[in-house]
């Protein structure tokens, strides 16, 4: 097998690695590009997620499924992390040292869970120092097992925030005690302004008294201030809240208008309706009027014409009286 020679620090002694270990060493980094492919197939990686990635011109990649799933898988994602990283630090350590401990022949009495042990302070961000690389590839390995502790660490944080954060039901909860104290604590002092004034009134009691009514009405508004500023939404509920109220309302004035739009084309139709029934009932009545008229007319000729007659016959009979 072809060996590669180098020097150990500190000694000096001539060391060797097989050119197959170099080459597992590189190829071990090969699990981000497994964390990458992991990622791919996991359910937010979807055609409907990127369509909606287009609509709103986001980029939909790895680097937002990631987001995705700390969002709402955190554990299962800090957890994978955490594992690749022990296996992918751990192992390349462990190949990087393993020259250290072999001799001649070929014999590694070099042990896993030393390097296991010292991926997990490395990631832990602790170091105790008891173990350290001393090989160039080592401490590349412990370099980058560095940034990848850091950001594990930031992400662990930022998780436990999360988990810690208290929701909207409990904030209003929290803000409704607050609010319960505020108005215990108001009704207090009310009361004992109350008492003041009646001491005053009773024993006309002059500067002391006055003073400590004063002391409660200054308390009392600074109560009623206080009273007034706590609210248990922060403001990005409380826009949503919002925007949801005039949401319903636009939708409640939406159906009245569709409404309404359908009551005015129902008066529209029977509007015609009556319209055309009313021109047919008038021009029915003008025809009729226009027989009766033509009838009158008729009779009126015909009396006429008999009239004319009866006068031509007592002009004939006036005439052969005559004669």
């Amino acid at each position: 097998m072809i060996k590669i020679h180098f020097n150990q620090r500190y000694t000096g002694e001539t060391r060797f690695y097989y050119l197959n270990e170099i080459l597992t060493y590189i190829l071990t980094f090969r699990v981000i590009l497994l964390i990458n492919i992991t990622l791919k197939f996991s359910c937010f990686y979807s055609s409907q997620i990127g369509r909606l990635c287009r609509v709103y011109s986001t980029n939909f990649d790895t680097h937002l499924v990631f987001k995705l799933c700390m969002k709402y898988l955190p554990g299962q994602t800090l957890m994978g992390l955490f594992v690749s990283g022990m296996v992918l630090f751990g192992y390349s350590l462990e190949i990087a040292e393993r020259a250290l401990y072999r001799d001649e022949i070929g014999n590694s009495m070099y042990s896993v869970m030393t390097s296991l042990w010292v991926t997990l302070t490395t990631i832990a961000t602790v170091g105790y120092g008891e173990f350290y690389p001393t090989t160039d590839l080592g401490r590349i390995s412990m370099a980058v097992c560095v940034f990848w502790g850091v950001s594990y660490t930031s992400l662990f944080t930022a998780m436990l925030d999360s988990m810690f954060e208290r929701m909207n039901g409990e904030e209003m909860v929290w803000a409704l005690l607050e609010k319960t104290s505020v108005t215990n604590l108001m009704r207090y002092l009310s009361q004992d302004l109350i008492v003041r004034i009646q001491k005053v009134k009773i024993k006309k009691e002059e500067s002391s008294n006055i003073l400590m009514i004063q002391d409660s009405i200054n308390a009392l508004k600074q109560m009623k201030r206080q009273y007034r500023n706590i609210d248990g939404e922060d403001s990005m509920s409380k826009a949503k809240r919002k925007f949801k109220d005039i949401n319903f309302m636009f939708h409640e004035y939406f159906l009245l208008l569709k409404e309404f739009k359908r009551l005015q084309l129902i008066n529209t139709i029977n509007y015609h309706y009556v319209y055309e029934s009313h021109i047919c009932s008038s021009q029915k009545q003008n025809s009729n009027h226009l027989q009766t008229n033509q009838t009158d007319d008729k009779q009126s000729k015909d009396e006429a014409f008999f009239e004319k007659l009866q006068e031509e016959e007592s002009d004939l009979q006036v005439m052969e009286f005559h004669d």
